[in-house]
């Protein structure tokens, strides 16, 4: 999964040259995607910076806002909270919609309440929760009313699941672009340029 992981963002992060922030779930994935990615983007002069392995969310966030050739690699704390103004931050990469594992004692506890209840776990807890966090990971993109950028997501679920269409309808409106990873890269390489 982490070899699919790079060779969609790998063509991805070299169009934008930086000013890139990708968001995991997973931090096992984020740390052999920064591994791979280190190594694939030398060549381009992009400062690649992982979250828990190259300083803290702070250090990580100031070398984003001074070097626009940076990318983040962020996991849960970068989801929220984090305010980048301007052109420093112009790509935001989803790479997976942030759905919580079921297998947590929390999540665990309140699906057998909601079955309980009778109630469909996914549709009442699952969904909106991952949608409130998805909304939280497009809203780092945008912190001005000046502000622009691209918001791209790598997990097809968005467009080959019903529910898809939930997580698209909770963002303002856009234009929205279909396409393969080399194709997401000409655009983003024209759009940023």
């Amino acid at each position: 999964a982490v070899d699919n992981i790079v060779k969609a963002l790998t063509p991805m992060l070299k169009a934008a040259g930086g000013r890139t922030l990708v968001l995991f779930t997973s931090h096992n994935q984020l740390r052999g995607a920064y591994k791979a990615l280190t190594r694939e983007l030398k060549a381009d002069e992009v400062n690649v910076l992982a979250h828990g392995i190259s300083g803290s969310r702070d250090y990580l966030l100031s070398q984003l806002k001074k070097d626009p050739h940076t990318c983040i690699l962020g996991a849960n704390s970068f989801w929220e909270g984090i305010d980048v103004i301007g052109d420093a931050l112009s790509l935001v990469i989803l790479v997976r919609l942030p759905f919580l594992p079921p297998n947590t004692p929390t999540m665990e506890a309140r699906t057998e309440r909601l079955l309980a209840e009778g109630k469909n776990p996914f549709r009442s807890l699952n969904l909106p929760q991952a949608i409130i966090r998805f909304k939280q990971g497009f809203g780092r993109l945008i912190r001005s009313e000046n502000d622009k950028g691209i918001f791209c997501v790598l997990d097809k679920r968005i467009y080959e699941k019903s529910y898809g269409r939930n997580f698209i309808k909770s963002l303002p409106a856009m234009k929205i672009h279909k396409a393969g990873s080399a194709a997401i890269a000409d655009y983003i390489k024209e759009w940023l340029n």
